[in-house]
């Protein structure tokens, strides 16, 4: 009877090491992709940025191509 008691108490022991093992690689898995998104994140942050600069680019280029057009078509107009 006490063998088995020892033999259980042995196996839930190696299940219960395995099973720290398993938590110590998650969590330094979970680290890593922490880091990845921090790194996507700051990322993203410069990137609006750029966006904005671009959009602002593109929209005074498109004011000023509109009334390029306009003037030519009023002086050479038919």
């Amino acid at each position: 009877m006490q063998n088995e008691v020892h033999r259980d108490i042995g196996r839930h022991d190696a299940q219960i090491d395995q099973l720290q093992r398993q938590v110590e690689t998650l969590h330094a898995d979970m680290r890593n992709v922490l880091g990845q998104l921090q790194k996507i994140s700051s990322t993203l942050a410069e990137a609006r940025g750029g966006w904005r600069v671009l959009l602002a680019v593109g929209g005074l280029a498109s004011v000023l191509g509109a009334g390029l057009v306009k003037v030519v078509s009023f002086l050479f107009g038919r």
